[in-house]
C-alpha cells in the first residue's frame, strides 16, 4: 500500500524562521490492512520512505521502531512511533488507547541545503523550540520521483474524501428525517395514550363513585335492619380476660343457657338376673333334659402339688390386709357410683333373680 502526504520545511541554518515550503513524502507497506493492536503497530516496517522538494531526493529503507532517535522517555518511543504512522498514512492508522499520549506540536522536515535530512518531532513553547525525536535520511542520487504524479495521487484522495463525505452527508440526512418521522409519530402514540388514560380515568372514577353509593346505601339498609358488625364484633371487647377463661364462670353461663332445655333422662339399664347355684352335700345334680343340655369343651388339667395346695390353703396376712383395704375401697367407689345412679335414675328400679 502506498500513502503520499506532505511535511512543511524548516531548514536548519535559518534560525526562528519558518521557510514556506513543503516537501512530498512517499511512503511504502506491504500490507494493505493496517493492524488495531498496540503490538502489531510497534512491530510495523515502513518498507521505503522517499521525500523530495522538487531539487533534492532523500530516502530511508526499512524503518522499524527502534531506528528513532528519541530524546525524551524512552517509555514513550511506541507513542511517538504512532503519531509518525499517522502523519505518514494521512491518519489511516488508528488506535484510541494510543491517542494523545505524546505532547508535541508538529512534524517537519530538517531540510539542509546539501546536507542530511530528517524527520522531526517538535514543541514549540513560549517561544522555544524542543526536539523530542527525529529519523534520519539519506540522500538517494540514482533516483527518481514523479512529483506530478504524487500531486495526482493526493487529488484523487481528496476526491475519494469528499465523495464519502457527501455520501455520509446524505447518510445521515436521511437518518435525521426518518427520526424527525419517528417523533412525530412518537407525539401521536402520545396523544393518543393520552387521551385513553383520561378516558380510562373518567370510567374508573364513575365506577368507584357508584361503589361508595352502593356501599351507603347497603349501609343505611343495614342500619335499619339490625345492629351493626362492629357491635357484634365488638361484643365481648370491654368484658375482662378472666371472665372468658374462668371455668367456673363458662360453666355458669353455659348452665344459664342451657336452663331452658332439658336433657332427655338416660334408659335405664335391664335388670340383671343372678345366678346362684346351690350345691347340696352328698346329692346329685339332676339330669337335664336332652334338649336343654349344654356342651363344655374340657381341656387337660394338671395335679396340682400336694405342697402347693397346703401353702395356697394357708392365707397371707400380708394379703388378707391388702386384700381387705382393696375391697374396702371397692365398696366405697361402688357406693359412690351406685349414689350418682341414684341420682340420675331416681325412678328405676332393681330386680334380682336367684335361682
Amino acid at each position: 500500500m502506498k500513502f503520499v502526504s506532505c511535511l512543511p520545511v524548516s531548514d536548519a541554518a535559518v534560525e526562528h524562521e519558518e521557510v514556506d515550503e513543503v516537501v512530498l513524502c512517499e511512503s511504502h507497506f506491504s500490507q494493505d490492512n493496517f493492524p488495531s493492536s498496540a503490538d502489531a503497530i510497534e512491530n510495523l516496517t515502513i518498507e521505503w520512505l522517499v521525500l523530495s522538494e522538487g531539487s533534492e531526493i532523500h530516502q530511508r529503507h526499512n524503518c522499524r521502531l527502534y531506528d528513532l532517535q528519541v530524546f525524551t522517555d524512552a517509555s514513550e518511543t511506541k507513542y511517538i512511533w504512532y503519531e509518525l504512522l499517522r502523519q505518514l498514512t494521512s491518519h489511516k492508522v488508528y488506535n484510541p488507547d494510543m491517542e494523545q499520549k505524546v505532547r508535541y506540536t508538529r512534524w517537519i522536515c530538517n531540510a539542509p541545503e546539501g546536507g542530511e535530512w530528517s524527520l522531526c518531532m517538535e514543541l514549540k513553547s513560549g517561544g522555544i523550540v524542543r526536539k523530542i525525536a527525529q529519523l534520519q535520511l539519506t540522500p538517494a542520487s540514482h533516483c527518481e520521483l514523479n512529483l506530478f504524479q504524487m500531486a495526482n495521487t493526493l487529488f484523487q484522495e481528496c476526491c475519494a474524501c469528499n465523495d464519502k463525505m457527501a455520501q455520509i452527508k446524505s447518510q445521515t440526512d436521511t437518518i435525521e428525517r426518518h427520526l424527525n418521522d419517528l417523533q412525530e409519530e412518537r407525539k401521536l402514540l402520545d396523544q393518543l395514550l393520552e387521551k385513553r388514560d383520561t378516558k380510562t380515568r373518567s370510567v374508573v372514577v364513575g365506577l368507584l363513585n357508584e361503589k361508595k353509593r352502593k356501599i351507603a346505601e347497603l349501609q343505611r339498609q343495614l342500619k335499619d335492619q339490625g345492629p351493626q358488625d362492629a357491635e357484634l364484633i365488638n361484643r365481648y371487647v370491654t368484658d375482662p380476660v378472666r371472665g372468658h377463661i374462668s371455668p367456673g364462670r363458662r360453666r355458669k353461663r353455659l348452665d344459664n343457657h342451657n336452663s331452658d332445655t332439658r336433657r332427655n333422662p338416660r334408659l335405664a339399664p335391664p335388670p340383671k338376673k343372678l345366678r346362684v347355684k346351690k350345691e347340696e352335700s352328698g346329692s346329685e345334680p339332676e339330669p337335664e333334659p336332652e334338649g336343654k343340655q349344654e356342651f363344655k369343651f374340657l381341656g387337660i388339667k394338671k395335679q396340682d402339688n400336694p405342697v402347693k395346695q397346703e401353702d395356697e390353703e394357708l392365707p397371707d396376712p400380708s394379703t388378707s390386709s391388702t386384700n381387705e383395704s382393696t375391697s374396702h375401697t371397692e365398696n366405697s367407689t361402688d357406693e359412690g357410683e351406685n349414689g350418682d345412679e341414684d341420682e340420675d335414675q331416681d325412678e328405676d328400679e332393681e330386680e334380682t333373680d336367684v335361682e
